[in-house]
């Protein structure tokens, strides 16, 4: 009878997505006359299997380095959010290869044979785990399956339905083209600008290494790198799979990959709130008595966590591009886990978390250099707070207690220098002699940067702000911004009720104490060393969910209002996350879903005329790719996001590093002339400038290369430019310029 209802409840699950899905991808919510939702089955179909491949890869390496590290998660009576200790360790173990092999050209060694090797043997991995896993047969079912089939029994798939909402807006969304979606990430910039432009051009390259034309190729980019690698198994397969149809412009590699990418993440979104839950499982296994927390009220409580993590819109919104940060929400989160569930009082035990969470914050801090603030901080905290109590309930003297808290720390900062070693070295190498280029500047050395190029990123990178206005920025970034949704509210009475309910044991203060101090330290470092942005702080989505999750244990003498809580607070998150994405783009969120060819061009030749001649007008990239040739070189002025323009040779820089444009002024001051023949000289052909954006860049930022004013640029196209096409019609801000030397 229980396998008969949960297959109700899981057939009730798909019908809901199923509908949902539909409903969110519909014609009416497209600017385009096409069938979304066959799109959408499409790509869910063609596009996931290779990210779900990486996954598995990691989950192989991962189950090998739990047994090693936290082998309390592979043992019989281990709960059922325990694979996410697997998927977050071999998740780091998977980045830090990809950083590694990339760096030294093996995933495209043979024609892509080194990644392909690399999944491979993580596949390999876990098949020999699964294997001697069900060689051994588990002598104890969890408690909660032997609770699965009792009366009055909650079915896990029942519990999945508020979630429903908010995975629909996941696939989706990441079936929409980066580029598109999320007015709050200025439709994906920084996507088309580092995140998915730096494996495009690593796969020209051969191998991962920092361009001089864009600073973010210095970050450590340990996420960009499994996005490489994405860019390379599609490299290697045969053109009918990767373009059905043939089609004039020749697309990157990384290009056909990217909506894997964006999935892949979507991944690793739905990893971290397994990890969420799992935290939430082992506070519940370290503070409540099971009889008084009973199997149920835990299944309801984990599945709640991992329900509202994925329905928080913040995480959605990420989640869905292809961005970094749901890995270092998977790594924090299963970090937080380990700590609360290890026991202090053996000293090899003590040495293994220590070398897990080094393991854990140096990918953190390769995906995000921001985790030293977000995640590797509250980690060393916690594990420091743990690591004493420990010793004091062991009865150890200050001497001991100092010997062990020192081998444990080395071992984890051991760990997360070699986690983080391949950018090091390799920064270091590229820059003669700083390996956090670029920063650190005036103690490593400034590499190939000028003086003017340091100060312009210092400055901007700076927050110098009182503090009534930082605090003000709390109020508007944290509490009452729209894709937090109310969280922190929730969160903050979260941590207020777990105090007030469990504070009288010892147990109880050891998760308060974890929860409360990885938030306080979260917000500091927020408040001091960041600009502010309300994205940067989603690592505080894990303990704010966890606290909102176990204080409602305090409704234990009400079950179902606990249930229905349950159910509510994920659903009205999820539904207003719908919301939100039903709001894109002016209400045409579904225009772009499967939309490549639309915007790169390569799917126009089957077009009428007319048609092509209003996409023309509308994707500047699809228009240059078709019209310039193979041979032409464009140089960008003012746009950073070349991503789709493939066709033409480009020539471009962010607004941090030097500018051809930059170079040819300052060998010739005041001689428009000179100007052009200087970029002639280095084979430009056409001139793309968007003037809005420069303009924001000279005037209004100030971050663009000291050298060029926008009225240099007006004298250079004025004189020695014919204006070609512009972008957009109504009021045209980008100018297609053929060059003109003389006669040319």
């Amino acid at each position: 009878m229980s396998s008969r209802r949960s297959l109700y409840w899981l057939l009730a699950v798909v019908a809901g997505l199923g509908a949902l899905i539909a409903a969110l991808s519909r014609e009416d919510l497209s600017y385009h006359e096409v069938n979304s939702l066959a799109s959408v089955c499409y790509l869910t179909l063609s596009q996931c299997w290779l990210p779900l491949g990486w996954m598995a890869a990691a989950a192989g390496f991962g189950v090998w380095l739990a047994s090693i590290l936290v082998p309390s998660a592979t043992s019989d009576d281990s709960g059922p959010w325990e694979w996410a200790v697997a998927a977050g360790l071999g998740t780091a173990a998977m980045l830090w290869l990809d950083r590694l092999c990339g760096a030294l050209g093996w995933l495209q060694a043979a024609g892509g044979i080194g990644a392909w090797a690399v999944l491979i043997v993580g596949w390999g991995l876990l098949a020999c785990r699964l294997v001697i896993h069900r060689g051994r047969g588990r002598r104890n079912t969890s408690d909660e399956e032997q609770a699965g089939s009792g009366a009055g029994s909650v079915s896990w798939v029942a519990l999945l339905l508020p979630a429903v909402p908010a995975l629909a807006v996941l696939v989706v969304a990441c079936c929409s083209i980066p580029g598109w979606l999320w007015d709050s990430e200025f439709a994906g910039y920084d996507v088309l600008e580092y995140h998915l432009q730096l494996p495009a051009e690593w796969l020209a390259a051969g191998r991962i290494l920092p361009p001089a034309h864009n600073v973010y190729g210095h970050l450590p980019s340990y996420v960009e790198s499994a996005y490489y690698h994405l860019a390379v198994l599609y490299s290697t397969l045969p053109d009918f799979v990767v373009e059905p149809e043939p089609s004039a412009v020749q697309l990157n590699a990384a290009v056909h990959a990217a909506i894997a990418c964006q999935m892949l993440h979507g991944l690793m979104l739905l990893a971290a709130a397994g990890a969420v839950a799992r935290l939430v499982r082992v506070c519940l296994q370290a503070t409540v008595d099971s009889k008084y927390a009973g199997v149920n009220t835990a299944r309801v409580i984990t599945a709640c966590a991992f329900a509202i993590t994925i329905s928080v819109p913040w995480t959605i919104v990420v989640g869905t591009m292809a961005y970094n940060e749901m890995a270092v929400v998977l790594f924090l989160a299963l970090g937080l886990s380990i700590i609360v569930k290890a026991d202090y009082r053996d000293t090899a035990v003590c040495l293994r978390v220590g070398a897990a969470l080094g393991l854990l914050t140096g990918a953190a801090c390769g995906a995000k250099l921001t985790s030293a603030g977000f995640v590797a901080a509250p980690l060393l905290v916690t594990y420091a707070i743990a690591l004493v109590s420990g010793f004091k309930r062991d009865g150890r003297h200050w001497g001991a207690m100092a010997g062990r808290s020192a081998a444990c720390g080395g071992a984890a900062l051991a760990t997360a220098l070699l986690m983080l070693a391949p950018w090091l070295v390799q920064n270091a190498l590229v820059t003669g002699g700083n390996p956090v280029f670029p920063f650190a500047t005036s103690l490593f050395g400034t590499g190939e940067w000028s003086t003017a190029q340091v100060q312009r990123w210092d400055e901007a990178h700076m927050v110098l702000m009182p503090f009534a206005e930082r605090m003000a920025r709390v109020w508007g970034e944290l509490i009452v911004h729209r894709q937090y949704a109310g969280l922190w509210v929730l969160g903050i009475a979260g941590l207020i009720g777990v105090w007030w309910r469990f504070a009288r044991s010892e147990r109880g203060r050891r998760v308060g104490v974890t929860l409360t101090s990885t938030v306080v330290l979260q917000v500091g470092f927020w408040m001091t060393a960041t600009h502010l942005e309300s994205r940067f702080l989603i690592p505080a989505v894990v303990p704010l969910v966890a606290a909102v999750s176990f204080a409602l244990l305090g409704l234990s003498r009400y079950r179902r209002v606990r249930l229905a809580v349950c159910c509510v607070i994920p659903l009205a998150l999820g539904s207003w996350t719908v919301l939100m994405y039903l709001g894109q783009q002016e209400g045409r969120p579904a225009s772009l879903i499967d939309g490549v060819g639309l915007r790169s061009g390569s799917g126009w030749q089957a077009l009428t005329p007319d048609k092509q001649t209003k996409l023309a007008a509308v994707y500047h990239e699809g228009f240059l790719n078709l019209a310039l040739k193979q041979t032409d070189t464009l140089y960008l002025i003012g746009d950073a996001t070349p991503f789709y323009i493939n066709s033409p040779k480009i020539i471009w820089n962010t607004t941090w590093d030097q500018s051809l444009l930059g170079q040819a002024i300052e060998s010739a001051p005041d001689d428009p002339s000179a100007w052009a023949s200087y970029l002639d000289s280095q084979g430009v052909d056409y001139l793309l400038v968007n003037f809005a954006e420069l303009h924001r860049l000279t005037v209004v930022d100030g971050w663009y290369d000291e050298r060029v004013t926008i009225e240099d640029v007006r004298r250079l196209v004025q004189d020695h430019g014919r204006a070609l096409m512009s972008w957009p019609d109504e009021e045209p801000v980008r100018f297609l310029y053929r060059l003109r030397l003389g006669d040319r």
